[in-house]
């Protein structure tokens, strides 16, 4: 058997990672209360929690119905809104403060990083949109991307 701070196998972990003081300190342990209350909004009242959840989105038309159950198995949620996650993940934020700051921090193996803000990537989005307009992709056609492990 392995001591406590050696690897055996890949297969099984055991040793326990306790986070510093300063990281403790930081923490936002005061949302765990809002959390369980949240957790149990979730299993009471689902449809409540849903649309609570999802008005935190941008809506171009809210839903006239969270949940429409009555064709189960084949559930339809949110019926008759309309919303767009593009939209969501990035537009949103280039009217307001958030412009100018992180939508992705990627860092690679060597240690090199590339920070992109809301709006750099909506100019790389914009660059690609148009590649692709430029190759006959109209709107309503499906496109896949295949990115292997990188």
């Amino acid at each position: 058997m392995a001591d406590s701070q050696n690897l055996e196998t890949v297969l099984e972990e055991h040793r326990e990672f306790t986070p510093s003081r300063h990281f403790t300190a930081g923490a936002r342990l005061n949302d765990l209360d809002d959390y369980d209350k949240k957790y149990a909004l979730s299993l009471s009242d689902p449809e409540r929690f849903w649309g609570e959840v999802a008005s935190e989105l941008h809506w171009f038309k809210k839903w006239d119905q969270v949940l429409d159950d009555s064709e189960a198995p084949f559930f339809k949620w949110f019926k008759g809104g309309k919303t767009n996650i593009s939209y969501n993940c990035l537009d949103r934020h280039l009217d307001g403060p958030n412009r100018n700051k992180a939508a992705i921090i990627w860092e690679g193996e060597p240690g090199d990083r590339r920070v992109m803000t809301y709006w750099d990537l909506a100019r790389e989005v914009q660059k690609f949109a148009n590649a692709m307009k430029k190759l006959g992709i109209q709107r309503g056609d499906r496109v896949a991307v295949y990115l292997p492990m990188i």
